[in-house]
């Protein structure tokens, strides 16, 4: 088992990717984000809006109050607003948090959160879009303590924690599959029998594997099964991403006859 970080890097997409994306790859990729996280929270609600109508109105994405609070949809229901490159500008957002939906949902308790992913300036960036934000919504009445701002740098750290979306966003070659994708194959559709060593070494993996944002997890970032061909090995990864807190976003490569998770 291999511990460096190198491996993960790999995966990862860097806060100036998510800086250059333009609308259309920006809701791409929150339509991915927001139910990935939503999984994860036990958040049955959680998508980007594909309703121009409720685009128009201020909302380009939502999420219901997760069953349990969560880092990043909150612990209510939550507006999304979606903003790509300079129309993410200070300058340019005042208003948005007025609209009908942003102010429905302050209003009734719920939080507004402005994904600016061209904000590049880090917590700068973040608390001039703040402002100006806050400045509007006391303007119009509006409660002032449910509003976030997220730039590049915080949805590119979001964004890393789901390795299949990130892989998704920087062109994945087709050796990388989805947990769902992989399972759905044939030949892994027949029920599972472990012998007691392999549950074994189940359970110890599992417990070693580092899962991101899952802070009683362990401190390895790489597996690598090694072995005979036929004795199991994809299978073995499979059934290990099965159980996985991360099920939802995680990925395998297969190179040769060796299986890297």
């Amino acid at each position: 088992m291999n511990q460096s970080g190198i491996y993960r890097n790999a995966l990862q997409v860097s806060s100036s990717l998510v800086a250059s994306l333009n609308d259309v790859r920006l809701n791409e990729l929150m339509g991915h984000l927001l139910p990935a996280q939503g999984y994860r929270c036990g958040c049955q609600d959680a998508y980007a809006n594909a309703d121009v109508d409720a685009r128009d109105k201020g909302c380009d994405g939502w999420n219901a109050p997760p069953a349990k609070a969560d880092r990043w949809l909150g612990n209510t229901e939550t507006c999304w607003q979606f903003k790509a490159g300079r129309k993410g500008e200070p300058a340019e957002i005042a208003d948005e948090i007025v609209k009908p939906i942003p102010r429905r949902t302050l209003q009734q308790g719920g939080r507004f959160v402005l994904v600016a992913s061209g904000s590049t300036s880090g917590l700068r960036g973040i608390e001039d879009r703040l402002k100006k934000l806050v400045k509007s919504a006391q303007s119009a009445g509006l409660p002032t303590d449910r509003i976030e701002v997220y730039g590049s740098e915080k949805l590119a750290l979001w964004c890393n924690q789901h390795p299949a979306v990130a892989t998704r966003l920087t062109g994945a070659p087709e050796g990388l599959w989805t947990v769902d994708r992989w399972e759905r194959s044939e030949e892994h559709r027949i029920p599972y029998q472990a012998s007691q060593k392999i549950a074994s070494d189940l359970s110890m993996a599992r417990s070693q594997i580092d899962f991101g944002d899952d802070g009683d997890s362990g401190s390895v970032l790489h597996l690598h099964v090694q072995g005979q061909p036929g004795v199991g090995k994809t299978r073995f990864a499979l059934e290990l991403c099965r159980a996985a807190p991360w099920r939802e976003s995680a990925i395998y490569v297969r190179q040769a006859d060796d299986v890297r998770l």
